[in-house]
């Protein structure tokens, strides 16, 4: 029979410490003034700790004359220090005591004395148990993390977060001057929620202050590429070389190329550069098959982006925010939306006309339609939950809605709007395109295309709310037509029922069942 002593060991082992009884080494943490002197025993230190296994060998140090070893650690405080020797001795910490700057030094310290084992679970601990507070704190912890190879898991956790809103790493105040590294691990997601030309507006701004530090001309910044010397191209060149191949250029529209790219076309490999050209240039030339595929898991729009078509999808089931239906808390994550958004129509593409629409929209099934009005950027849009097609008769549904993206940049000025009557809620006819209500919101009077001056309306009639303020007749820059279906073994959302589309009730059907319903965070779902 064995019995565990392992807390009475422990007990002992603290005790030997608190008391420094027979100690031969001591240890001075910290910066003066705010420096502190540990007993400690040599052999215990090596046992524990590889650091101190070499530090306090012979060929390291030597003892005083009364034989202690005298070791300074300045760079760690004498807190921190404090903590970590506790650790080595019991082999216990209490994280939950320590607000978050603290577990980040321990974390740090953690790693310089080499111990393994604390190093990964401080950084387990952070994620886990800190999330909030890395989020709050988001540059120092990027900062700190990426200054050290082995915080692979914080890395991680940053780049996802960076990832998923952009704004943490790009409009923050030092980003002109964050390490390559950050950059490169960035870009090569494919989950990065920008439109890829942002992600070369970015690499350029970030470039051209590389350039202008490292060739101490300041003033470059100022002055348009086309006027700078060979030399400093040839130096923004050799910056950013390692992220061109990471731009999938092929994603860019053929404006924002000739706009945008073209006047660097210098710093792009000839190879490169001609590829491009041919594929804008040529009609039905097709993008190499090596290629990239594009960001956002294959999300293909030029006018609203992933955290868009979260928020859409939280309409679609009825995970409505709160009353006003205005909020930046979006209940999905594109990684997890419940549906797919397959591109049908898009203007600039197939044509602004009424009859271009039915060609590729008639008999789709349920659709997401976003428009970009002429004059203000206005992002509009609407969700019809039974198909498109040109009998000429109203269809009846209580799921369709209209929205306001405003510039599609700040979710908190979105506008929502349910349809109120339901035997009006959308208009199929020939002679027009997307019609919801009986005005509400209108592409095209007769047989007129969408982008022709105040070629569209929207009035309230059926709808809850207005969309536009001010005016009710526009033209379109662009608009893009998806056709919206569940994701395989996705249950928590609504799904098809083909019984149930038809110009009468056509609408998705919900599982409500328990063995078939869940929300995020087991939260209960939310109906009108």
């Amino acid at each position: 029979m064995s019995t565990d002593f392992t807390t009475i060991l422990l007990r002992d082992f603290n005790n030997l410490l608190e008391e420094g009884v027979d100690h031969n080494v001591i240890i001075q943490a910290g910066e003066e003034p705010n420096t502190k002197s540990f007993r400690a025993h040599s052999g215990i230190l090596r046992a524990r700790c590889p650091y101190f296994r070499t530090a306090l060998s012979e060929t390291w140090v030597k003892p005083q004359e009364d034989g202690v070893i005298i070791f300074k650690k300045p760079n760690i405080s004498a807190e921190i220090f404090d903590i970590i020797l506790k650790y080595i001795y019991t082999g216990k910490i209490a994280l939950d005591k320590q607000d978050g700057t603290g577990i980040l030094r321990l974390l740090m310290a953690a790693d310089e004395l080499i111990l393994h084992d604390l190093f990964g679970f401080i950084q387990q601990h952070l994620i886990e148990y800190k999330a909030e507070w890395m989020q709050e704190n988001f540059d120092l912890v990027r900062r700190t993390v990426f200054q050290n190879d082995r915080l692979k898991k914080l890395q991680d956790y940053c780049v996802e977060r960076i990832c998923k809103e952009p704004t943490l790493l790009f409009s923050s105040k030092d980003y002109l001057s964050v390490n390559l590294t950050v950059l490169l691990r960035v870009f090569q997601r494919d989950d990065l929620q920008l439109d890829e030309i942002e992600v070369w507006d970015y690499l350029i701004q970030w470039g051209t202050t590389q350039t202008c530090a490292s060739t101490e001309t300041p003033d470059l910044i100022l002055e348009d590429i086309s006027k700078w010397s060979k030399e400093h191209v040839k130096a923004l060149q050799s910056t950013i070389q390692q992220c061109i191949p990471l731009i999938r250029i092929f994603q860019i529209s053929s404006k924002d190329f000739f706009n945008k790219i073209v006047p660097y076309k210098g710093i792009l490999p000839k190879s490169l550069y001609k590829d491009v050209m041919k594929y804008h240039m040529v009609p039905d030339c097709p993008r190499p098959p090596s290629l990239m595929p594009p960001r956002r898991g294959g999300f293909e729009s030029i006018l609203i982006r992933a955290k868009h078509a979260a928020l859409i999808s939280s309409w679609i089931d009825r995970n409505d925010i709160n009353v006003f239906y205005n909020s930046t808390n979006i209940p999905y994550e594109y990684s997890n939306i419940p549906y797919e958004f397959k591109l049908l129509v898009r203007g600039s593409r197939d044509g602004f006309s009424p009859a271009a629409f039915h060609a590729k929209c008639d008999l789709q099934g349920p659709t997401v339609l976003v428009l970009k009005i002429h004059g203000t950027g206005q992002l509009i849009g609407g969700y019809n939950p039974i198909s498109w097609d040109s009998t000429n008769k109203w269809g009846t549904t209580k799921d369709s809605f209209l929205f306001s993206l405003g510039d599609g940049e700040d979710l908190k000025n979105v506008v929502f709007s349910r349809v109120q009557e339901h035997s009006r809620a959308v208009l199929c006819s020939q002679a027009i395109g997307p019609c919801f209500g009986s005005g509400d919101l209108v592409m095209g009077g007769t047989h007129a295309n969408f982008n022709l001056e105040l070629g569209c309306s929207c009035k309230r009639q059926s709808y809850e709310r207005h969309l536009i303020i001010n005016h009710d007749r526009f033209s379109v820059v662009e608009y893009e037509i998806f056709k919206v279906t569940p994701k395989l073994g996705v249950r928590n959302s609504q799904v098809f029922n083909n019984n149930n589309i038809s110009r009468t009730s056509g609408r998705f059907s919900l599982l409500l069942s328990h063995n078939h319903y869940f929300t995020p965070n087991n939260q209960q779902p939310h109906y009108n």
